[in-house]
């Protein structure tokens, strides 16, 4: 006679258990999905040949202005 202590419930899964699994499957899909759109955004976008390149003259004149003044456009 075996004297294991093997609770009977251990060989087949409980309806909490497998709504936990099923849960955990859903979530981790979800994570793939978002990720995988997150990728494809930035490919679209993001992507270092969707790049303009840029001088550090350029930049100062947007930031700073090039010393001209501002002229309004007239109504």
């Amino acid at each position: 006679m075996s004297s294991r202590c093997v609770p009977s419930d251990v060989s087949r899964p409980t309806a909490r258990s497998w709504r936990r699994d099923r849960l955990i499957r859903e979530l981790a899909l979800m994570l793939l999905l978002k990720l995988a759109l997150l990728f494809a955004l930035w490919a679209a976008f993001f992507a270092p040949d969707r790049r303009v390149p840029v001088s550090d003259s350029r930049v100062s004149e947007v930031l700073l202005g090039d010393g001209r003044p501002v002229q309004k456009e007239s109504e």
